[in-house]
């Protein structure tokens, strides 16, 4: 029994500090301004971020993930997060690929 309460400590201990480092990194937003349009135009689209807020995907090459839940933001269609920090992969809007790919000659026969 004072295993299991141990353990029960630890796992409430590791979860509320891990909501706490979350909350602390944003603020959620309220009604209209969960609609406010992200700052920049966003050439790979947009998502909703942990913080319910527009915000743009990263595109090829662009820092993505992040300490605390994905606070550099979501990588693009095509696009996947790797370990360093960077979107990895190929945008299948436009075919921009990180890292980039060679230009391959065609040959007709």
């Amino acid at each position: 029994m004072r295993y299991f309460s141990s353990l029960l400590l630890i796992i409430t201990i590791v979860i509320l500090s891990d909501y706490v480092q979350w909350s602390a990194a944003c603020r959620w937003c309220q009604g209209e301004e969960c609609n406010v349009a992200p700052p920049t135009a966003c050439p790979f689209g947009e998502y909703i971020n942990r913080c319910r807020r527009r915000a743009c995907l990263k595109g090829p090459g662009e820092k993505c993930g992040g300490p605390t839940r994905n606070s550099f933001g979501d990588c693009a269609t095509g696009l996947y997060c790797a370990s360093e920090g960077r979107c990895y992969g190929c945008f299948l809007g436009n075919l921009d690929c990180y890292p980039p790919q060679p230009e391959r000659k065609i040959t007709q026969y």
